[in-house]
C-alpha cells in the first residue's frame, strides 16, 4: 500500500491492515467480507470465483440461500466447480459423485457405498461463511470464528438501481485500495476539478475511514447519476480498508438517503475485478442518464493501462488510480455541467 496512505491512517485501522496482510490481504483474503458477484450471477448451476489465491465455489442450497467452499473435492481434488447442485441441495463433484452440504462442508453421500457404510465425518471440505445483500453476493475470509455482521445498509423500498457493471483493472488491489481510503469521489473521478466542499470530516472506525462532505454546490457527475438536487447535498463516503469495498451515500437537506454507489474491487493476482451497483430513490430519473452513460462505458470489455511509475505517496495513489482505471467518468467538467 502507497506509503503516505498507511502513515495517515489512524492507528487502529492501520493496525487490522498490518494484520490483515500478514494472514495474505495483500495477495486477496485476509479478514473481510469480500464481494465476489453479483446476486443474480448466482443461479442453479454452481460458481467458481477466485479471492487473490482463494479458489471458491458458490452454489444455492434447496432454500435457495448462497454458500461458499473450497473449490476441491477432498477426494481427487478436482474442481467441485464442475459438478452440479443435487435434488437434495447438496453440491455433488462431478468426478466420483461425492455429495457436499454447503453449510457445514460435510460430506453426506458417496454413490458407490453401500447403504450400511457410513460416511466418515473427516471427509468434508472447507466453507466460508456467505451473506447476499445490496444485490452482491459477499464472503467472509478469515476465520468462520472471527466473521462479523456484513455492515451495509439494506435497499430502501425507494431505491431503484440505475446502474451497474464490472471491469478488468490492469493494477494491483493494494493500489486501488490505496486510492479508495485516501479520497474515493477523487480517486473514482467523481468529484470535479472545479468542486470545492464547504466542510469534510474524516473519522475511523475499527475496520474502515469514513468521509463526510457537504458541498453547496452538487458535483456535476453525482447530480447527473443519482439524480441529485443542485446545492445543499451531505455526501458520506465509507472504504473498509482490508476488502476496499467502498459506500457513497448522497443525503439531502432532510436527512434523508437520496441514492448510493456501492464500489467492490477483487483481486486477481496483480490486477483487480472491478464491480459498482448505483441505486437511486430521489424521484428525479431524468438526470440520471448523464451519468449512467459515463458508468456504462467501464463494462464495455477490459482496459489494457500501463502502469506508471513512482507511486509512493497517497497523491501518487490517487493519480494512478485514476490514469489505470480511467475514472468512473471520462467526460470533462464542461461536459458534465
Amino acid at each position: 500500500m502507497a506509503a503516505g496512505v498507511e502513515r495517515a491512517m489512524p492507528e487502529a485501522v492501520r493496525a487490522r491492515v498490518s494484520a490483515a496482510r500478514g494472514g495474505g490481504a495483500a495477495a486477496g483474503g485476509g479478514p473481510a467480507w469480500w464481494p465476489i458477484a453479483f446476486s443474480d450471477e448466482l443461479g442453479s448451476k454452481p460458481l467458481a470465483v477466485c479471492v487473490g489465491r482463494h479458489e471458491i465455489v458458490l452454489f444455492r442450497d434447496l432454500e435457495g440461500a448462497p454458500c461458499a467452499v473450497d473449490d476441491r473435492c477432498p477426494h481427487r481434488r478436482a474442481p467441485l466447480s464442475y459438478g452440479w447442485v443435487t435434488e437434495k441441495g447438496a453440491l455433488q463433484c462431478g468426478y466420483h459423485g461425492w455429495c457436499f452440504d454447503g453449510k457445514t462442508g460435510i460430506c453426506v453421500e458417496i454413490p458407490n457405498y453401500r447403504p450400511d457404510e457410513r460416511v466418515p465425518p473427516s471427509f468434508r471440505v472447507a466453507t466460508y461463511p456467505c451473506a447476499e445483500q445490496v444485490g452482491f453476493l459477499f464472503v467472509w475470509l478469515g476465520g468462520a470464528s472471527n466473521a462479523g455482521a456484513l455492515d451495509l445498509p439494506s435497499f430502501g423500498s425507494g431505491d431503484r438501481v440505475v446502474s451497474r457493471g464490472r471491469r478488468a483493472l490492469d493494477v494491483s488491489h493494494e493500489l486501488v485500495v490505496a486510492g479508495l481510503l485516501h479520497d474515493p469521489l477523487e480517486a473514482l473521478g467523481l468529484l470535479g476539478s472545479h468542486t470545492r466542499a464547504l466542510e469534510a470530516k474524516r473519522t475511523s472506525e475499527p475496520d474502515s475511514i469514513v468521509i463526510e462532505r457537504l458541498f453547496p454546490e452538487t458535483p456535476p457527475t453525482l447530480r447527473g447519476l443519482l439524480g441529485l438536487p443542485d446545492r445543499g447535498v451531505l455526501i458520506r463516503s465509507r472504504t473498509f480498508a482490508v476488502s476496499g469495498t467502498t459506500e457513497l451515500t448522497a443525503f439531502g437537506t432532510a436527512s434523508a438517503s437520496l441514492g448510493r454507489i456501492l464500489v467492490a474491487p477483487l483481486p486477481h493476482g496483480e490486477r483487480t475485478e472491478l464491480r459498482w451497483l448505483v441505486t437511486s430513490s430521489s424521484g428525479r430519473s431524468w438526470p440520471i442518464l448523464i451519468g449512467v452513460s459515463a458508468l456504462d462505458r467501464l463494462g464495455r470489455g477490459p482496459i489494457q493501462p500501463r502502469r506508471p511509475e513512482g507511486v509512493r505517496t497517497a497523491g501518487d495513489a490517487v493519480a494512478a488510480w485514476r490514469a489505470l482505471a480511467g475514472g468512473l467518468v471520462s467526460h470533462s467538467d464542461e461536459e458534465r455541467a
